[in-house]
């Protein structure tokens, strides 16, 4: 179970979304800066886990993982997969919770699914090098403002309190911590928002470029042998000139269609489930170009 949790874990550092094929996805979902005036406490922007249940078609990434790590065929990572979810979602029926470790929880509440992320921290480069803070507010000698006397001396002390406030808030602002080890040095003026344009450009480079990679292929079924594919095909009334044969790991697939876009293959997938009852346990692979 934690193969899965881990590799789970590892392709969302890297994908938006994660479906785990019958049990849901797992999305990203960017926060933005939050200031809690109760508690005086700010947070800068983040990133937070959110879990689908509608989103369980079989996308192949999960299961092209699993083949990359232990070497083996589509259909044996795909069992391996169906496997490890079928316990996930025994368990939750039993215990009506999941602990995933080091990622969070999996709970049923109302009869629905929810995931409590806890222990896992996504990368964000909007945040970088930001940090969680307390800034309590700055109190006035005491006195609230109906109390304050309208004397012209006591209001020009004021608007320079007034002022170095503002200014101290614009500094605590500006001045991030820079950690090395177990020293904290500060900096006056760091210059975050070039390395977070960096670092945010790098990332975008860097899904830009592994989304380009890879091909989605629309996957109506598996055969052992190319002619047990050709007689599928042709029995497809209606469909068999819109079907072709892939050859995978030993396996012949029947395929639709295929695209780079993993959405596109996916709605026309949904679509084609609702006219076409062959269509109900397709599924969508990636592969590497």
């Amino acid at each position: 179970m934690q193969g899965l949790i881990r590799l789970t874990i590892e392709l969302l550092n890297r994908h938006a979304c994660v479906i785990v094929p019958d049990l849901g996805g797992f999305v990203v979902n960017a926060k933005g800066a939050v200031v809690e005036r109760k508690s005086n406490r700010f947070c800068p922007p983040s990133a937070e886990v959110v879990f689908n249940p509608h989103l369980t078609h079989n996308d192949g990434l999960l299961v092209h993982a699993f083949m990359t790590e232990g070497g083996i065929s589509f259909d044996e990572a795909n069992r391996l997969v169906a496997e490890k979810v079928k316990s996930m979602k025994q368990e939750l029926a039993l215990r009506k919770e999941f602990v995933m470790e080091g990622f969070g929880t999996l709970v049923v509440e109302g009869g629905n699914v929810i995931f409590h992320q806890k222990g896992y921290s996504i990368e964000n480069a909007d945040a970088f090098g930001l940090h969680e803070f307390y800034f309590p507010q700055l109190s006035e000698g005491g006195e609230t403002v109906k109390d304050k006397v309208k004397a012209k001396s006591v209001k020009s002390r004021t608007g320079i309190f007034s002022g170095g406030v503002a200014a101290a808030v614009a500094l605590l602002l500006f001045c991030q911590p820079l950690r090395y080890g177990g020293r904290t040095d500060y900096a006056s003026f760091s210059p975050i928002p070039v390395v977070k344009e960096s670092v945010k450009q790098k990332m975008e480079a860097e899904r830009k470029a592994e989304a380009e990679r890879k091909e989605y292929y629309l996957v109506v079924a598996t055969f052992e042998s190319e002619a047990e594919a050709a007689d599928f095909i042709a029995g497809a009334e209606g469909l068999s000139d819109s079907l072709s044969t892939m050859s995978c790991d030993s396996k012949f697939m029947v395929t639709y269609s295929s695209s780079c876009n993993v959405s596109e293959v996916s709605q026309k997938l949904d679509s084609l489930r609702v006219s076409y009852p062959v269509f109900q346990n397709s599924f969508v692979l990636g592969l590497k170009k």
